[in-house]
């Protein structure tokens, strides 16, 4: 049936104005210009605006933090260095990082 293969391009977002017939065309312009087709396809509602969050149940983990496994003691030093950076970035720029 038409109406169904022209339902099926619809779906797969594939349907043009290229697979309509002549009165087809004509009578979806007519019903543009009377503002029809816009009852029919009802209010557009953006998707921010729909409740898309919704509470996952929290399933426990094995902890993490706490492996067999130390850390290299170069960290340490690159924690120092990086509170250096800061501060003497800071200083230089007399607290003021907007550039």
């Amino acid at each position: 049936d038409r109406l169904e293969l022209l339902a099926e391009k619809a779906d797969a977002m594939s349907l043009d104005m290229g697979d309509l017939t002549e009165d087809e065309i004509r009578r979806f312009h007519s019903e543009l210009k009377r503002g029809t087709l816009g009852q029919t396809l009802g209010a557009w509602e953006p998707w921010w605006q729909r409740a898309g969050i919704s509470e996952a149940g929290i399933s426990q983990r094995d902890h993490l933090c706490c492996r067999e496994r130390t850390a290299n003691p170069s960290v340490a030093w690159a924690v120092l260095e990086t509170i250096y950076a800061y501060a003497h970035m800071m200083r230089a720029f007399n607290g003021d990082c907007s550039w």
